[in-house]
């Protein structure tokens, strides 16, 4: 362990002396000040604060990970080509230990970039929402929405999975069915308009929720209601209805009445002791847009949620923060061990190569999806080259969906909760199983590679 700390101090000294880290702070700096000085917001404190946080954070993030592969490219890559690796194999260290070294000098490294840019931006934020910028509306709106942690709660959904299965059944045995569709997709399918269904409320109609809060919810905090809904006609937009908040049973009723416009996210502040006995929530929602009568949907996964306190914003900043370092750590290791295998500018395309492949991640499930890529409607079976598009993308996507994770900073940015089980879930695949398994990999190749010969 003192070998890889010493070899973790050289490079940190080295980087230091080589007026880098200077350089960089400079640059994050000038991003962390001037970027909110040269966009507009849409005029709300909300805005502002997403400008701060999203776009702000996100900039420092793509800096940082940009720096932190050419640096790990040419952590060893440029030792081996200036000769310089011949001095520490000549040590008591074996090459795994250098790896681990410079992988260690990089993480330490960005710790401190990611530490002075995370406080930077909060004391940019603390000032410009001082509350003697902002009025009392503004003020609460930041303290209860934004500048907060909040657990999203989604409402409980009907299990339809047995009536689903019926109904798919019975579509199949339709002469006409499309004999490609197998009976899982059917089955799925038909899940979806069943749920369809449920979540419409026609005109006059009521449809009521239910939520599972969490036992030591704050009661002192008040919690709001976000929800969303579609028109059944694309020339309504603004709908009328009712909404009770609470059971039949509960002495703090309370009855709310909405104008709202489809399409697009509302939240309700909800103060009242508005909980059932059992420590549930119910929500009812009342189409009464009488003078134009139209159906409105709410989506079953994200139409309607509940916010509730869960801690406060700078504990949330300390998880995201952590999440983006655990990101650039792995990145590290992507640039250690391509710098140890290749020169230079190999190293640096075959890590930016593998970084690209993350980004389309999305298109690679969709492919992975797919039943056929040349065969046409009319034929049975699959071609040669089918068959191996179909295995290589469903192999593409076995090797790195796991790697896919929720953005912190978009939940940061509107004050939801950054769960301490997304830390744990991103240093569990990206530092200890991918991270790890990419060190073993360059640690097997790292080893038969000749120092010695020219490169």
């Amino acid at each position: 362990m003192n070998k890889i700390l010493a070899i973790a101090s050289i490079s940190l000294r080295t980087t230091v002396r080589s007026k880098i880290v200077l350089s960089l702070i400079v640059i994050l700096m000038m991003v962390i000040i001037g970027l909110p000085l040269s966009m507009k917001s849409d005029a709300t404190i909300s805005g502002e604060v997403q400008i701060l946080v999203i776009y702000t954070l996100g900039i420092v993030i793509a800096i940082l990970s940009i720096a932190t592969l050419w640096a790990g490219c040419a952590a060893i890559s440029s030792e081996i080509a200036e000769r310089q690796i011949h001095m520490v194999v000549s040590k008591p260290v074996t090459r795994f230990q250098i790896l681990l070294g410079k992988w260690v000098g990089l993480v330490v490294l960005n710790t401190a970039l990611l530490c002075v840019s995370g406080l930077a931006v909060y004391g940019l934020l603390r000032w410009n929402t001082r509350p003697s910028q902002l009025n009392s509306e503004e003020i609460q709106q930041l303290d209860e929405e934004i500048l907060v942690a909040r657990r999203q709660i989604g409402p409980q959904i009907p299990d339809v999975d047995l009536e689903a299965g019926k109904t798919a059944d019975e579509w199949m045995k339709a002469p006409d069915f499309p004999s490609e569709i197998s009976r899982a997709e059917a089955v799925e399918e038909a899940r979806k308009t069943i749920l369809r269904k449920a979540f419409s409320v026609p005109p006059g109609a009521t449809i009521t929720w239910k939520f599972d809060l969490p036992s030591r919810l704050r009661k002192d905090q008040p919690f709001h209601i976000r929800y969303k809904f579609a028109s059944g006609r694309m020339e309504i937009t603004t709908i009328r209805g009712t909404w009770t908040i609470g059971g039949p049973d509960v002495p703090g009723r309370a009855t709310i009445e909405g104008n709202d416009t489809a399409e697009g996210f509302h939240t309700m502040r909800v103060q009242d002791d508005v909980f059932s006995p059992d420590g549930t929530l119910e929500v009812s929602y009342k189409n009464t847009n009488d003078q134009r009568p139209v159906t409105i949907f709410f989506p079953p996964q994200d139409g309607i949620s509940v916010f509730v306190y869960s801690g406060g914003f700078e504990i949330n900043l300390v998880r995201t923060l952590l999440i983006l370092l655990l990101h650039l750590s792995f990145l590290s290791a992507i640039g250690v061990v391509a710098g140890s295998l290749f020169s230079l500018p190999t190293a640096a395309f075959t890590a930016l190569y593998l970084v690209v492949l993350l980004k389309f991640i999305p298109y690679i499930e969709i492919m992975a999806a797919r039943k056929s890529f040349v065969s046409g409607p009319g034929q049975q079976g699959n071609g040669f080259l089918d068959i191996f598009l179909i295995l290589f993308y469903r192999g593409m996507r076995l090797l790195v969906s796991p790697l896919k994770s929720p953005n912190p900073l978009d939940s940061l940015g509107i004050g939801e909760l950054v769960p301490w089980s997304w830390v744990a879930s991103v240093f569990v695949v990206k530092v200890v199983v991918y991270g790890g398994a990419i060190a073993l990999i360059g640690r097997l190749l790292f080893y038969r590679r000749e120092l010695g010969l020219p490169s």
